[in-house]
Protein backbone atom coordinates (compact mmCIF):
# COMPACT_ATOMS: atom_id res chain seq x y z
CA UNK A 1 0.00 0.00 0.00
CA UNK A 2 1.42 3.37 -0.89
CA UNK A 3 1.75 6.26 1.54
CA UNK A 4 -1.15 8.27 0.08
CA UNK A 5 -3.56 5.36 0.70
CA UNK A 6 -2.29 4.92 4.26
CA UNK A 7 -2.70 8.65 4.87
CA UNK A 8 -6.24 8.62 3.49
CA UNK A 9 -7.20 5.62 5.66
CA UNK A 10 -5.75 7.37 8.73
CA UNK A 11 -7.69 10.53 7.86
CA UNK A 12 -10.93 8.58 7.45
CA UNK A 13 -10.44 6.81 10.78
CA UNK A 14 -9.76 10.13 12.50
CA UNK A 15 -12.87 11.60 10.88
CA UNK A 16 -14.88 8.65 12.17
CA UNK A 17 -13.43 8.95 15.70
CA UNK A 18 -14.11 12.70 15.76
CA UNK A 19 -17.69 12.23 14.56
CA UNK A 20 -18.62 9.34 16.85
CA UNK A 21 -16.41 10.13 19.83
CA UNK A 22 -15.61 6.45 20.10
CA UNK A 23 -12.99 4.13 18.87
CA UNK A 24 -13.60 0.45 18.30
CA UNK A 25 -11.39 -0.48 21.25
CA UNK A 26 -13.37 1.88 23.52
CA UNK A 27 -16.57 0.10 22.51
CA UNK A 28 -14.92 -3.27 23.07
CA UNK A 29 -13.89 -2.20 26.59
CA UNK A 30 -17.46 -1.07 27.35
CA UNK A 31 -18.85 -4.37 26.04
CA UNK A 32 -16.41 -6.26 28.28
CA UNK A 33 -17.51 -4.14 31.25
CA UNK A 34 -21.16 -5.06 30.65
CA UNK A 35 -20.09 -8.71 30.76
CA UNK A 36 -18.17 -8.01 34.00
CA UNK A 37 -21.25 -6.31 35.50
CA UNK A 38 -23.35 -9.37 34.60
CA UNK A 39 -20.83 -11.54 36.45
CA UNK A 40 -20.87 -9.19 39.47
CA UNK A 41 -24.65 -9.18 39.46
CA UNK A 42 -24.83 -12.97 39.31
CA UNK A 43 -21.93 -13.87 41.65
CA UNK A 44 -21.73 -10.99 44.15
CA UNK A 45 -24.69 -8.58 44.19
CA UNK A 46 -27.62 -10.99 43.87
CA UNK A 47 -26.33 -13.54 46.43
CA UNK A 48 -25.76 -10.74 48.99
CA UNK A 49 -29.24 -9.38 48.31
CA UNK A 50 -30.78 -12.86 48.61
CA UNK A 51 -29.29 -13.29 52.09
CA UNK A 52 -30.86 -10.00 53.21
CA UNK A 53 -34.20 -10.87 51.56
CA UNK A 54 -34.27 -14.19 53.41
CA UNK A 55 -33.72 -12.48 56.76
CA UNK A 56 -36.26 -9.71 56.02
CA UNK A 57 -38.92 -12.22 54.97
CA UNK A 58 -38.29 -14.21 58.15
CA UNK A 59 -39.17 -10.99 60.00
CA UNK A 60 -42.44 -10.64 57.99
CA UNK A 61 -41.16 -7.83 55.75
CA UNK A 62 -41.67 -7.82 52.00
CA UNK A 63 -38.49 -7.74 49.91
CA UNK A 64 -38.03 -8.48 46.23
CA UNK A 65 -35.12 -8.45 43.81
CA UNK A 66 -35.74 -7.16 40.31
CA UNK A 67 -33.30 -7.30 37.41
CA UNK A 68 -33.32 -5.63 34.01
CA UNK A 69 -31.11 -6.16 31.01
CA UNK A 70 -30.63 -3.83 28.05
CA UNK A 71 -33.06 -4.61 25.26
CA UNK A 72 -31.84 -4.75 21.66
CA UNK A 73 -33.27 -2.13 19.30
CA UNK A 74 -34.01 -2.54 15.62
CA UNK A 75 -30.68 -0.88 14.80
CA UNK A 76 -28.78 -3.51 16.80
CA UNK A 77 -27.90 -1.19 19.68
CA UNK A 78 -29.13 -1.70 23.23
CA UNK A 79 -31.72 0.48 24.93
CA UNK A 80 -31.55 0.87 28.69
CA UNK A 81 -28.89 -0.40 31.03
CA UNK A 82 -28.37 -3.53 33.08
CA UNK A 83 -29.63 -3.10 36.65
CA UNK A 84 -30.47 -5.06 39.76
CA UNK A 85 -32.68 -3.60 42.50
CA UNK A 86 -33.74 -4.71 45.95
CA UNK A 87 -37.08 -3.22 47.00
CA UNK A 88 -38.21 -3.35 50.61
CA UNK A 89 -41.70 -2.87 52.05
CA UNK A 90 -41.56 -2.91 55.86
CA UNK A 91 -44.07 -5.12 57.66
CA UNK A 92 -47.31 -3.26 58.29
CA UNK A 93 -46.61 -0.59 55.66
CA UNK A 94 -49.21 -0.18 52.94
CA UNK A 95 -47.87 -0.32 49.40
CA UNK A 96 -50.41 2.24 48.16
CA UNK A 97 -48.93 4.89 50.47
CA UNK A 98 -45.73 4.84 48.44
CA UNK A 99 -45.43 6.34 44.98
CA UNK A 100 -44.75 4.06 42.03
CA UNK A 101 -40.97 4.25 42.37
CA UNK A 102 -40.74 5.29 46.03
CA UNK A 103 -40.27 1.98 47.82
CA UNK A 104 -37.11 1.87 49.87
CA UNK A 105 -34.33 -0.03 48.18
CA UNK A 106 -30.96 -0.14 46.53
CA UNK A 107 -30.21 -0.21 42.80
CA UNK A 108 -26.93 -1.27 41.19
CA UNK A 109 -26.47 -0.29 37.56
CA UNK A 110 -23.94 0.07 34.75
CA UNK A 111 -22.59 3.62 34.58
CA UNK A 112 -20.42 5.45 32.06
CA UNK A 113 -16.70 5.23 32.60
CA UNK A 114 -16.96 1.51 33.38
CA UNK A 115 -18.29 2.10 36.88
CA UNK A 116 -21.00 0.42 38.91
CA UNK A 117 -23.60 2.97 39.98
CA UNK A 118 -25.36 2.60 43.32
CA UNK A 119 -28.54 4.52 44.09
CA UNK A 120 -30.51 4.13 47.29
CA UNK A 121 -33.96 5.26 48.37
CA UNK A 122 -35.22 5.14 51.95
CA UNK A 123 -37.87 6.49 54.27
CA UNK A 124 -41.32 5.76 55.57
CA UNK A 125 -44.44 6.67 53.59
CA UNK A 126 -45.37 9.40 56.10
CA UNK A 127 -41.97 11.07 55.71
CA UNK A 128 -40.04 12.71 52.95
CA UNK A 129 -38.52 9.89 50.94
CA UNK A 130 -34.76 10.11 50.94
CA UNK A 131 -33.04 9.38 47.68
CA UNK A 132 -29.33 9.25 48.05
CA UNK A 133 -26.98 10.56 45.40
CA UNK A 134 -25.82 8.18 42.71
CA UNK A 135 -22.41 6.92 43.71
CA UNK A 136 -19.99 5.22 41.34
CA UNK A 137 -17.64 2.38 42.21
CA UNK A 138 -14.96 0.46 40.41
CA UNK A 139 -16.03 -3.15 39.84
CA UNK A 140 -13.22 -4.37 42.11
CA UNK A 141 -14.81 -2.42 45.00
CA UNK A 142 -18.16 -4.19 44.66
CA UNK A 143 -18.01 -6.97 47.22
CA UNK A 144 -20.63 -8.88 49.16
CA UNK A 145 -19.81 -6.79 52.25
CA UNK A 146 -20.17 -3.55 50.27
CA UNK A 147 -23.59 -4.63 48.93
CA UNK A 148 -24.77 -5.53 52.42
CA UNK A 149 -23.48 -2.20 53.79
CA UNK A 150 -25.46 -0.30 51.13
CA UNK A 151 -28.62 -2.23 52.06
CA UNK A 152 -28.03 -1.65 55.78
CA UNK A 153 -27.87 2.11 55.18
CA UNK A 154 -31.34 1.97 53.62
CA UNK A 155 -32.69 -0.20 56.43
CA UNK A 156 -31.32 2.18 59.09
CA UNK A 157 -33.19 5.11 57.50
CA UNK A 158 -36.33 3.09 56.81
CA UNK A 159 -36.98 1.02 59.96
Amino acid sequence: MDESHKAEIDALMKQHDDRTGKRADDQRAEDEFVIEFSRLRREVIRPAMEQVVEQLKAGSHHAVIDEADPTPTKKGANAGVATIRLEILPAGAKRELYGKHDLPGVTFTVEPGMRVGVYSRSGRPDEEHGGGPLRRFRPIDVTSAMVTTEILEVLRRTF
